[in-house]
């Protein structure tokens, strides 16, 4: 999850090449991919790459319920959004604090690229 928070891609490929577990989760229920996508940087071939080797696109965490989808949403991680709306993640999935979805967070935080993409949906 470390290598996955700092965006180390040949580290988790090595990782993975080992068939260690992607949906491996924390005391939160996050996994490397929520890790992958909780940064400044729009981390894209980690979050591909976590994808492609089976990684739960719609992981909720405890505490506040939010999936990958949400954290991209409101890290403003556009490119990471368009890779989940084509993948056809849950959008309806509601986080624990405030019942808001993914397209509500976008709306609260104004991101209107992200808007417009969640509501064409």
């Amino acid at each position: 999850m470390v290598a996955a928070s700092k965006g180390y891609i040949e580290l988790i490929s090595e990782i993975l090449s080992k068939d260690a577990w992607v949906n491996n989760v924390d005391s939160d229920s996050r996994i490397a991919l929520h890790y992958a996508i909780d940064n400044k940087a729009e981390n894209l071939d980690v979050v591909n790459l976590l994808i492609e080797h089976g990684s739960d696109v719609n992981q909720a965490t405890i505490n506040d319920g939010h999936t990958p989808l949400m954290m991209a949403v409101l890290r403003g991680h556009k490119h990471i959004v368009k890779i989940f709306v084509d993948l056809g993640v849950r959008l309806d999935a509601i986080e624990c604090n405030n019942n808001n979805t993914a397209l509500h967070l976008a709306c609260l935080n104004g991101e209107r690229d992200i808007v417009e993409m969640l509501a064409t949906e």
